[in-house]
């Protein structure tokens, strides 16, 4: 699915049917549950960007909606949309990491208003998720000097590598020619305290 789905968590019909009507027909894909619960079981499947969330929910309420979604990292903004208004309930949605906040009920005003915010939220989880992506690819990156690679056996070298390099022990490295023996141990002097010294390679 496109990462610019939206999940309407209500159990108000009479508020998640009109809004699923206007967001469809501005281009969005949208999906409706009735409590928090259910909010995240379809969080967790990845492809939604934002959350139009009330507070007063059966089961998991919004506020520990938005309590799981920062806790668990999900890559979604969040706008709280409740008839409990106050500024109280305002300043504890904003404080779990809501996006915005708007009463209830949506009057003409106020959904011209959502539909201003929506795009801003969305991409604003979109430079999140792009963030995650950036992140993801650099760890598969190494300092470690000219090795290169990402697979399980490689990241087990980098591992041993980082456990050693503080050691003043001797290290032996073993391993048939050609498989980088000299890479490891200039990879063991760049981590060590060592680093600032020379290196020398004597075959």
């Amino acid at each position: 699915m496109a990462a610019r789905t939206i999940l309407i968590a209500d159990d108000e019909p009479a508020v998640t049917a009109p809004l699923e009507a206007v967001l469809s027909a501005d281009g969005f894909e949208v999906a409706t549950v009735a409590d928090g619960h259910a909010a995240l079981a379809r969080l967790q499947q990845g492809d939604v960007a934002l959350v139009l969330t009330d507070l007063h929910m059966p089961g998991l309420d919004g506020l520990a909606l938005l309590e799981a979604i920062r806790t668990q990292e999900l890559l979604c903004e969040c706008i709280v949309i409740t008839g409990q208004a106050s500024v109280d309930t305002a300043v504890e949605a904003m404080r779990h990491g809501a996006y915005d906040y708007l009463e209830k009920p949506l009057t003409r005003p106020k959904l011209t208003r959502l539909k201003a915010i929506i795009p801003r939220a969305i991409e604003q989880a979109e430079t999140k998720r792009r963030n995650r992506e950036l992140a993801d690819r650099l760890q598969t990156l190494t300092s470690f000097g000219e090795l290169v690679g990402s697979s399980e056996p490689m990241r087990e070298v980098y591992r041993l590598i980082e456990a050693v390099a503080p050691s003043n022990a001797s290290v032996l490295v073993l391993g048939e020619s050609g498989t980088g023996k000299e890479l490891v141990a200039r990879a063991l002097h760049q981590k060590s305290e060592r680093a600032k010294g020379p290196f020398y390679a004597l075959n």
